[in-house]
């Protein structure tokens, strides 16, 4: 069904009053991913359904799925200003206010919220969840980065319902000449950004198995600290030995690191045969090659906040001095057409490990976030990421340098849905780096 179909079907169930097949129908767009339809379906489902907050809030979400998310703000806002008790309600409107950048307003409301529910509410640690970037971007890191670990109960990420019969790493566990099992979690950033702390476990004595995808299994081979990398699924079914096991990304917290204490010293090291491989596909000796990438992977829940247009990429090579080279792979691929300035090197980006062995060759890398950057940056690269403003809780405390990787430095979005300050700011600087060879 297209949009015009779909609009004609909502006007003659409205005009009909039939309110089951309205609501079958809204439902239905929104699986189809017909977003817009799915909101005028659910805004006209409001006018005569018996139970308008469930239809307003249908609205509100297919509007934020649609990425119109002041509008679907000020849906949900409507929303509990008519029924002050709808508290899934108040947490999407927190979560559109902080899409926003609008911090403070939503940490107050949602706060306010969370102190009359019951202690033992699922609603509280999705609270949590929504403004543990808040505290960090405040400055209350560790709390911040408790309070993010919310999201394993609730399951929206993390391994902690994996049976993995063996105990979990505690406070008394003793660390020294044991084998932790380290579960990396989350999408290939998350896994990049924790396999570093296989380290914190062998400097107190212990051997790190890491538990990782299978496309990044190869590509933490080299990580300090790790004495053997593993396919998660195969923990179980090839009897990998070890004594306990951790969450990755609850190893800040376990270990009580603080911002300073994280290790930020290279530890993703490309494998010499990669390297070989590139030297002879990257060459620009005169100029400064800049690796680009634009879009992160299209089912992050978060993608359409993160992607910027490839256009203002493009410009970028306009800059004397410079060669851009293409690190996208995937969706947003497409927008590199033929006839551009850019290298085009996703057919021969096969592996993370090919990834690594290019983001060697090159001089710098500029991204959208995702999981390229953290890549560049653990390998120890220049690496210049342009973050929205509600930012992955890695880039969440102030400035544009970040504790987690000395080589990053950070453009920050200024206005919702506008890339406008952070990629003039990136022009600028690429600008003067290239004048300085």
């Amino acid at each position: 069904m297209t949009e015009a179909d779909s609009i004609q079907k909502i006007a003659e169930l409205f005009a009909a009053g039939d309110v089951v097949a309205l609501d079958a129908l809204g439902s239905a767009l929104f699986q189809a991913g017909l977003f817009d339809s799915a909101a005028e379906a659910a805004f006209r489902l409001m006018e005569i359904s018996p139970d308008p907050d469930k239809a307003e809030m249908n609205a509100g979400l297919a509007l934020k799925e649609a990425g119109r998310i002041p509008e679907a703000r000020k849906t949900f806002e409507h929303l509990v200003a008519r029924n002050p008790d709808f508290i899934d309600g108040w947490i999407e409107y927190g979560s559109a206010s902080c899409l926003m950048g609008r911090f403070d307003e939503a940490l107050e409301k949602l706060l306010r919220v969370r102190d009359r529910l019951p202690v033992h509410d699922h609603h509280r640690d999705m609270i949590d969840q929504i403004v543990s970037v808040i505290w960090i971007r405040k400055g209350d890191f560790k709390k911040g980065m408790r309070e993010l670990q919310k999201g394993r109960r609730l399951r929206s990420w993390g391994s902690y319902s994996v049976d993995w019969g063996k105990p979990q790493l505690s406070a008394s566990s003793d660390i020294a000449g044991k084998t932790i099992l380290l579960c990396g979690e989350g999408g290939a950033g998350d896994q990049i950004v924790d396999a570093r702390f296989g380290q914190v476990i062998q400097s107190l004595g212990g051997r790190t198995v890491l538990a990782a995808a299978p496309e990044l299994v190869s590509l933490f081979s080299l990580t300090p600290g790790i004495s053997r990398v593993v396919e998660e699924k195969n923990i179980l079914s090839e009897h990998i030995p070890f004594d306990y096991w951790l969450a990755a990304s609850d190893s800040v917290i376990f270990f009580g690191l603080e911002p300073s204490g994280i290790p930020n010293t290279p530890y993703i090291f490309p494998k010499r045969e990669y390297i070989e491989k590139w030297r002879g596909i990257i060459r620009s000796p005169a100029k400064l090659k800049i690796g680009i990438k634009w879009k992160g992977d299209a089912s992050h829940e978060k993608t359409h906040f993160r992607a910027i247009p490839f256009s203002f990429f493009e410009s970028l090579s306009a800059i004397p001095g410079v060669e851009l080279y293409s690190l996208q792979k995937g969706s947003g691929e497409e927008e590199l057409q033929a006839g551009s300035p850019v290298i085009n090197l996703s057919p021969m980006l096969e592996t993370w490990d090919d990834t690594a062995a290019a983001i060697y060759h090159l001089d710098l890398v500029i991204s959208s976030c995702s999981g390229v950057p953290h890549l560049s940056a653990a390998i120890g690269k220049k690496t210049w990421i342009i973050v929205p403003l509600n930012s992955f809780h890695v880039w969440a405390l102030p400035g544009d340098t970040t504790p987690w990787y000395p080589s990053v430095r950070l453009f920050r979005q200024q206005t919702f849905g506008s890339w406008q300050e952070p990629m003039a700011a990136i022009e600028a600087a690429l600008r003067a780096y290239a004048k300085t060879l």
